[in-house]
């Protein structure tokens, strides 16, 4: 008896049912549901940026972090306070999320008593020596990209992901200043069908070239009543050079009231 056909239809039965569970939506769909996944009232948190690679020396850089929605609107206020290493305690970097593409970035720098801002062309640049960049630090928005689903595939080997189909996404910046705050030409995300988490972003750079991957773990629900999650570890890969970067959250604690003073030059400048 022949039974490569009953193999082969055991292969599909079971792909089918894995790629059943995931609903038919567009791409600009997809990413309205993972911004909305992610959009968390406010949220407190301690943090480490750790990067290296080789060539070069393994840095780990301590801090503090604070994101507040902004009432009636999409977009966030953050903070980050840095506490170790020695050398740049108290800098403080506060992002303000504004309309039309006009987010401003103000840093303080302790040791020269000045605040700088971080003009819209170098928040593309490398955020503490990272691989993550100022924009990447702030909060992506579906509306300042142009989605087109790709396709539907596994989500990938990991033990979180094992099972789950994932909506592969390309998203193009709607606009030149997308474009130039974001040094992205083009990214391609894969986003979890069943809770819209993205797991893995491939960047490409301003010549269309592939250059950098962010991938997504440790993916928790941080406030249930109104199901939100957040990734608690991005792990960050230069594709070009492979220098790479971890961030990583602990002691998340979402809807803490924070309040707007937090968000303010005055603050920023009072470590």
């Amino acid at each position: 008896m022949n039974k490569r056909p009953i193999v082969l239809a055991i292969v599909f039965m079971l792909t089918a049912k894995v790629f059943a569970a995931a609903p038919q939506l567009n791409g600009r769909a997809i990413m309205e549901r993972n911004e909305d996944a992610r959009r968390l009232s406010d949220v407190i948190s301690n943090a480490r940026l750790t990067s290296g690679g080789e060539g070069t020396q393994k840095r780990v850089k301590d801090f503090t972090w604070w994101r507040k929605l902004q009432e009636g609107t999409s977009l966030f206020n953050t903070l980050t306070r840095f506490k170790k290493p020695a050398e740049i305690k108290d800098e403080g970097i506060l992002f303000l999320e504004r309309e039309g593409n006009k987010n401003e970035i103000l840093m303080y720098l302790p040791s020269f008593k000045k605040t700088r801002r971080v003009e819209s062309q170098q928040q593309s640049s490398a955020f503490m020596g990272s691989q993550l960049s100022y924009s990447d630090m702030a909060t992506p928005h579906a509306a300042d990209y142009q989605h087109q689903l790709l396709r539907t595939e596994s989500c990938g080997e990991g033990e979180e992901n094992r099972g789950v189909t994932c909506y592969v996404v390309e998203s193009i910046p709607v606009s030149d200043e997308v474009r130039e705050r974001t040094g992205y030409s083009a990214v391609t995300a894969w986003i979890r069908s069943d809770n819209f988490m993205m797991v893995r972003s491939d960047y490409k750079n301003l010549k269309g070239e592939l250059f950098k991957r962010m991938e997504a773990t440790d993916i928790r629900v941080v406030d249930s009543a109104n199901k939100k999650w957040m990734a608690h570890t991005l792990s960050v890969k230069n594709l070009k050079t492979g220098h790479f970067t971890s961030l990583s959250f602990e002691k998340v604690k979402a809807n803490q009231g924070i309040q707007n003073s937090i968000f303010t030059i005055q603050n920023l400048e009072r470590p």
